[in-house]
């Protein structure tokens, strides 16, 4: 349906959104509004925009599909589908380590992470969905660093 929508209403009424301002925008919605505010990032996102075209509440998700066709029509289909492509390789590639449990939890929650990204294309969704993973890569892997430095630390003394 979404699709369907938006190969009706681009660029018939509407001009195509770039897809630019959606992914610069999506890390800065991470920020608190009340402390920072970046006046020249306003505007709704992708989702936003797909919701007011529909008479309902809450907010309806833009598909990958639909993000790419309503930033640049079908040269963005095209884009978006290599985008993923490299992104799915990249994440199968940085998590293919299975060597304990917590490395095999990783692997399965970012490829499930992944596998909504077709559903679920707008990049502030990327960026809400994925926060708490890239934390807490960042937490172990700062863990593991510090154990290895100490370790080497220890070892050298001796």
């Amino acid at each position: 349906t979404n699709v369907a929508n938006n190969i009706i209403i681009f660029p018939s009424q509407y001009d195509f959104r770039w897809g630019v301002p959606d992914v610069v925008k999506a890390p800065t919605e991470l920020l608190p509004s009340r402390l920072v505010k970046f006046d020249f990032l306003k505007g709704e996102n992708a989702s936003q925009f797909n919701t007011s075209h529909y008479d309902t509440k809450g907010t309806i998700p833009v598909d990958i599909i639909s993000f790419g066709y309503m930033s640049f029509g079908v040269a963005g289909v095209m884009i978006m589908a290599v985008v993923f492509g490299f992104f799915i390789r990249l994440v199968e590639s940085l998590f293919s380590y299975r060597g304990n449990l917590v490395a095999s939890m990783f692997y399965v929650a970012m490829m499930i992470l992944v596998a909504f990204r077709i559903m679920y294309g707008d990049p502030a969704h990327l960026v809400h969905s994925s926060f708490r993973y890239v934390f807490a890569i960042c937490l172990i892997l700062f863990i593991v660093r510090r154990r290895e430095y100490a370790f080497r630390k220890k070892g050298s003394l001796s």
